[in-house]
C-alpha cells in the first residue's frame, strides 16, 4: 500500500488550524489527531510500512499529533513521537528504565527522576519529596572533566511535578488493551 492509500483509507484532508495558514493537513479519521501536511505523505512512512491502522492520539484529542496505532498483522500496539517508535504485544515486558515505565507511587517516582539526572556530567544526584506535596526537587553536582569548564563543580538541580496519575510500574502485558496502555505509556514517555 502507498502512503497515499494509507490516507485515503485511514485519514481526512482538512484546513490547518493555525492561523494564516492556508495549507490542508491530514488527520486520523478515528479522533482526528494530525497525521501530515498535504505534500508531505513521506513523514508516515513508519506508519504506513508496519500497516498500523487505528492511529490516533493517545488521550484522543482532536489536532494533537497522532501517538499510537495498531499493527493487526503483528498483534501490537505502538506508540511514538518525534524520538523514537516501538510496538507491545501480548507478554510484552515493562521494565524499570525503560521508556514506558510509568512509576507505581510518589516515592518510585522520585527514584525514577534521581535515576534519569543520573547522566553522564552529573555527579552526587539526590532528590526529596517538596513539603508542600507538589512534586520533587532533584539536584546534582557537575563533573570536574565536562567540557563547558565554567560549570565544573557547580550545583544545579530542578523541580518535577508529581504526575497527574501513576502507572503500574513493572508489569507484563497480558491483552491487547495492556499492550494500548504500553503503546501509550511510550508515546509519553518518549515525548
Amino acid at each position: 500500500m502507498t502512503n497515499e492509500e494509507w490516507l485515503e483509507a485511514n485519514a481526512k484532508l482538512v484546513d490547518s488550524t493555525i492561523p494564516d495558514d492556508l495549507s490542508k493537513i491530514w488527520v486520523s479519521k478515528i479522533d482526528e489527531s494530525y497525521l501530515t501536511h498535504e505534500g508531505s505523505v513521506d513523514n508516515i512512512n513508519h506508519i504506513v510500512d508496519r500497516g498500523l491502522t487505528q492511529v490516533q492520539n493517545m488521550n484522543n484529542v482532536a489536532m494533537n499529533s497522532a501517538n499510537i496505532g495498531f499493527s493487526e498483522d503483528e498483534q501490537k500496539w505502538y506508540g511514538w513521537s518525534h524520538r523514537a517508535f516501538y510496538g507491545f504485544g501480548i507478554g510484552s515486558e515493562v521494565n524499570k528504565g525503560d521508556c514506558a515505565y510509568m512509576p507505581q507511587n510518589e516515592d518510585d517516582y522520585l527514584d525514577t527522576m534521581i535515576k534519569f539526572w543520573s547522566e553522564d556530567g552529573h555527579v552526587d544526584v539526590t532528590g526529596s519529596h517538596r513539603e508542600d506535596d507538589a512534586g520533587v526537587e532533584i539536584s546534582w553536582r557537575y563533573a570536574d572533566d565536562i567540557p563547558n569548564e565554567r560549570l565544573r563543580s557547580q550545583i544545579s538541580g530542578c523541580f518535577h511535578e508529581y504526575p497527574n496519575k501513576y502507572g503500574l510500574g513493572a508489569w507484563t502485558a497480558e491483552t491487547l488493551e495492556d499492550a494500548r496502555q504500553m503503546a501509550c505509556d511510550f508515546a509519553e514517555g518518549v515525548s
